[in-house]
């Protein structure tokens, strides 16, 4: 049935356009990609509806008389809706109403998961979370910095608005408070359906529901769950708690509820579904958007099939199949080229009056990918219809008429945006080269952090080997020697007038658990180290002092990381605190100046960790050199402090 001019127009005698049109978008110059085509695409779709359809063209209605073109009328088809957003966003700047009938679950919808958080909040003042939900819906408009700022003020809870005088609130927030106290002061009287009624009478939420992007099919959904809000009020004890029982549980649950259907009569918006969706449904015009697009599906690299029909398994990889493979690949085709043909066959049988078929050219080969609906209508046709001029195509025994259009890739939502491409994104480059840097440089930095690795980092120079093995020892038997050394010295006692006995029964003690083939070396290197050690000046400084502590382990913040470790000794002598690390380390004293710069950053780092945790000054930082039983300070001037 020919599309019929309006009666304002001067070609009402004339034939009006064939049923089925191809339009095919181009652009002058370098062509889009995808993304950039289908948003040409819709831009030229929603201003095609606006300009040339909506209201200056007719259809039948259902009485066979003649009505102008409205909204409600155009239906858009496509193979799924994960790009739908573009068209919306097209048909929403030319102020045209649509509606979305997708494959979502009611009680998914957020419509339907915030109208159950308002009625949660009204139903329980102290439930926090569903007042969240409320505050970042449509209703309260509220983003999340705002929320954090509320719950860091103690202000979630709008209880506070019986009495504001005490609180400062945002004026927005302090309306939307005073709405909802005021609504759960006036519910908790009624019963559950005047409730649910209410609150859909004093708060705005069909207006709020309409501009979002589920447009009127959201509208549609909250009248249903008033509805179901209702029916369950009446099948229960009647209260509004158990609604909101009721309601958490399905929307928890995803119970499976269809969304509320739309009556074309009575629904002035353009439909968008997916052709499945479509099946059993007329509309006066369909329009198959996208018709360029293929399925973007990719076989792996590694398959195998099994088909149950035949019993045949079939094995490929790459490009080399089994003889069953190549059966069952060609069948796998011959199915798939079923389904777009009957995909096609839903789609074009759909319009009552018109039927458009779109796409927007692409910086792709010059003909239709193999798996998209155009490569169809090419082999119906014969006509490469992705470059076809315009004009009157022959299909079968009718007639497709195609038209080009020319789009304009600059304009919003193409492929280019002169004014915004000649600003300097230099700044900004920069600025997100550094943030890139900064992570990288994060991920690589361990959180934890000890003395010994600024050492390992480069920062200290190099031990002498021979001196970091123990002077000549086996590396794991200098080990055992060191880790020894120190749990004797964690619980010796420094006034004993029998070091022999003492160090016997401390040898048994502590080192029952010494490798075999190990003991007997690290026995006679630990009593050489204390015939030196308990002869020292060292230790008499030690014993004349005030232990105030022995392997004392520390934790704290260090540029970013966080440092740890364990400090040997700290005392306090003639009222000044000293911190003190042994060291087993075979040195003579033309080694000094090099132990002392070896461990400077360890003089550091347990230097800063005894300040911060005992609130006082320490004098020296002391390298307790066992082996000759000298005690070394590494001046404040190589210690220093952590700023």
């Amino acid at each position: 049935i020919p599309l019929q001019p309006g009666p304002e127009s001067a070609a009402d005698a004339t034939p009006g356009p064939r049923p089925v049109r191809l339009r095919r978008v181009t652009t002058t110059g370098q062509k889009p990609n995808a993304e950039a085509a289908r948003r040409l695409e819709a831009e030229s779709l929603a201003r095609w509806l606006d300009e040339e359809v909506v209201g200056r063209v007719r259809f039948h209605d259902r009485d066979g008389g003649l009505a102008p073109a409205r909204p409600g009328h155009v239906a858009f088809l496509l193979r799924a809706l994960t790009n739908v957003q573009v068209y919306l966003d097209a048909l929403r700047r030319r102020g045209i109403g649509y509606v979305v009938e997708g494959e979502r679950d009611f009680y998914a919808t957020q419509e339907v998961v915030d109208a159950v958080n308002l009625l949660r909040a009204i139903d329980n003042p102290h439930d926090r979370l569903a007042l969240v939900g409320v505050l970042r819906s449509p209703l309260g408009g509220h983003d999340d910095v705002e929320i954090y700022e509320l719950s860091r003020k103690r202000l979630l809870s709008y209880r506070l608005a019986a009495d504001p005088r005490w609180v400062d609130l945002p004026r927005a927030t302090l309306d939307l408070y005073q709405r909802l106290h005021g609504l759960q002061r006036e519910v908790r009287f009624l019963g559950a359906g005047q409730a649910v009624e209410r609150v859909f009478k004093e708060l705005p939420l069909s207006v709020l529901a309409a501009s979002t992007g589920a447009g009127q099919q959201a509208v549609a959904n909250l009248e249903k769950i008033r509805l179901v809000a209702e029916e369950t009020g009446a099948e229960g004890s009647g209260t509004l708690k158990d609604v909101v029982a009721e309601l958490e549980r399905r929307v928890l649950d995803r119970e499976n509820e269809p969304e509320s259907p739309l009556e074309e009569e009575t629904l002035d918006a353009v439909r968008i579904m997916s052709i499945h969706r479509a099946k059993g449904l007329e509309f006066p015009m369909v329009v198959l958007a996208d018709a360029l697009g293929g399925t973007g599906s990719r076989s792996p690299e590694v398959e195998v099939r099994r088909d149950w029909a035949t019993g045949l398994s079939g094995l490929r990889i790459g490009d080399v199949s089994s003889l069953a493979g190549v059966f069952l690949d060609a069948k796998r085709r011959d199915r798939e080229a079923y389904e777009r043909s009957r995909l096609l066959y839903v789609a074009m049988t759909r319009p009552r009056e018109r039927l458009v078929i779109s796409f927007a050219e692409r910086d792709r080969p010059s003909r239709a990918p193999s798996d998209s609906l155009l490569a169809m209508l090419d082999e119906a046709t014969g006509v490469n219809l992705a470059q076809a001029g315009p004009g009157v195509v022959s299909c079968g025994t009718g007639e497709m008429e195609v038209e080009v259009v020319v789009g304009d890739a600059a304009a919003r939502g193409g492929r280019r945006d002169t004014a915004r491409d000649a600003e300097d994104w230099t700044g900004y480059e920069e600025m997100w080269r550094k943030r890139w840097e900064d992570h990288e440089t994060r991920l690589r930095t361990p959180i934890f952090l000890a003395p010994t690795r600024l050492k390992e980092a480069g920062e200290a120079g190099e031990i002498d080997a021979d001196r970091a093995r123990g002077g000549g020892l086996e590396r794991n038997t200098a080990l055992e020697l060191g880790k020894l050394v120190h749990r004797v010295l964690e619980h010796w006692d420094f006034q004993t007038t029998s070091v022999e006995e003492d160090l016997a029964r401390a040898v048994a003690r502590h080192g029952a658990d010494l490798p075999a083939e190990q003991r007997q070396t690290v026995i006679r290197e630990l009593k050489d180290i204390w015939t030196t050690l308990t002869d020292s000046a060292v230790y008499d400084e030690i014993r004349d002092a005030c232990i105030l502590g022995r392997e004392m382990p520390f934790v704290m913040p260090w540029n970013g990381q966080i440092m740890e470790g364990v400090i040997d000794l700290v005392y306090e002598r003639d009222g000044q605190l000293y911190v003190a690390d042994y060291k087993t380390d075979r040195v003579t004293d033309d080694d000094i100046a090099e132990v002392m710069h070896d461990y400077r950053h360890q003089a550091r780092v347990y230097t800063e960790a005894v300040r911060r945790g005992l609130g006082r000054d320490v004098a020296a930082f002391k390298l307790l050199l066992l082996r000759l039983g000298r005690g070394v300070e590494v001046p404040p001037g190589i210690a220093g402090t952590e700023p």
